[in-house]
């Protein structure tokens, strides 16, 4: 199933919520602190974090910008570091207006789509240059980085597999030449068979059909909320907000043990 929203009481809630809906947006009276989380899981044979150094989960203390629809790990060529669940914690929600956060179902939203957009997506092999990784954190200007089908099978149902930028900021994604330029993440795209212009057109169409899809649901995140997303079948991203702000949001990726 794909949507559940509910409200729990303590860490050891979300073991339980684990694989029972491909997104679940937990409500809570208080903050359950990434220790507990963490102490909750160790206990769990079924699953592991993936680690950051030293920690469990990665922080991150500022919004402003948007953020393109996508999953983690597309730049991985190794099926068991690409996390099966992410946990989004809000320590510390942002006041600005602005900045929700976008899930995207991808296999409920390719149900959703006209055959022949279907079958372009299908069809569509997009190359990813300049994209920084944890393997090469400062990639040269138009360097090749990886390629990746556009729809991919998992579990039996068609999802996608790309980067999808949000168009309607129309400053921030731009057309340079053969390539599609995200300028937020400074990440180029192409794909055989596709101009620049043509690629760019295709992303705002498919922006079109996104934004008033029932597959896209949108959240104003506050503080003690805690999302938890199949990142294989669910994409992420996130809307600008009109100004800087602060904020406290703590993402755990997580695999099932044994690695798929």
């Amino acid at each position: 199933m794909s949507y559940l929203e509910i409200t729990i009481e303590s860490a050891d809630d979300l073991i339980n919520l684990i694989n029972t809906h491909d997104i679940v947006y937990c409500k809570s009276d208080r903050y359950i602190d990434n220790k507990l989380i963490e102490e909750s899981f160790s206990r769990d044979s079924r699953y592991s974090f993936l680690s950051y150094y030293e920690k469990k989960y990665v922080s991150f203390h500022s919004i402003y910008e948007q953020n393109e629809l996508h999953y983690d790990g597309i730049s991985s060529d190794n099926k068991r570091v690409i996390p099966d669940y992410l946990f989004f914690n809000v320590e510390a929600a942002h006041s600005a207006d602005g900045g929700e956060f976008l899930l995207l179902h991808t296999t409920d939203f390719l149900d959703s789509l006209p055959n022949k957009i279907v079958n372009r997506l299908e069809n569509l092999t997009i190359c990813y240059y300049q994209f920084k990784s944890f393997f090469n954190p400062k990639p040269h200007k138009d360097q090749f980085s990886f390629a990746v089908k556009a729809v991919d099978n998992y579990c039996g149902n068609r999802v996608l597999r790309m980067h999808i930028p949000l168009t309607v900021y129309k400053n921030d994604v731009l057309c340079d030449g053969q390539f599609v330029h995200c300028l937020v993440d400074d990440i180029k795209i192409s794909a055989p068979g596709y101009s620049g212009k043509d690629l760019l057109e295709f992303y705002e169409e498919l922006n079109s059909y996104i934004f008033q899809s029932k597959a896209l649901y949108k959240f104003k995140l506050k503080k003690n909320d805690i999302l938890i997303v199949d990142n294989r079948s669910v994409f992420h991203g996130r809307l600008a907000t009109t100004i800087q702000d602060k904020r406290l949001m703590h993402r755990f990726q997580l695999v099932k043990r044994p690695p798929i």
